[in-house]
């Protein structure tokens, strides 16, 4: 996996509900693509160097882009280009994501 692609004010209900809203009627082309234009313009790739760190509200709009490093070409390394990563998400106790994460198991009980 590569970086990871923030929408700019994604956080906000409004703005997230407008750029995933969907036509009742399966008809709308142009809407589509004018959401998929503007998300296009509001996506932020932030340039990370080895160490970096990016917090963000996990409210926000975000995505996985694909590790464009070459790695090594030679092919006597498979792991190079490859780096670990850390994922934390802290919230409050009242927010719940049943989405993307089941809040009925937890690792501690």
């Amino acid at each position: 996996m590569g970086g990871t692609a923030l929408v700019y004010d994604s956080h906000r209900l409004s703005v997230s509900a407008m750029l995933l809203a969907e036509s009742d009627d399966g008809n709308d082309n142009d809407n589509a693509s004018l959401r998929r234009q503007l998300l296009e313009l509001l996506t932020l790739r932030p340039a990370l160097d080895a160490g970096d760190i990016v917090i963000f509200d996990n409210r926000t709009l975000h995505y996985g882009i694909a590790n464009a490093s070459k790695g090594d070409t030679t092919g006597k390394d498979s792991n190079a280009g490859r780096r670990p990563m850390l994922y934390l998400n802290v919230t409050q106790s009242w927010f719940h994501d049943p989405k993307n994460w089941d809040d009925r198991k937890s690792i501690f009980s």
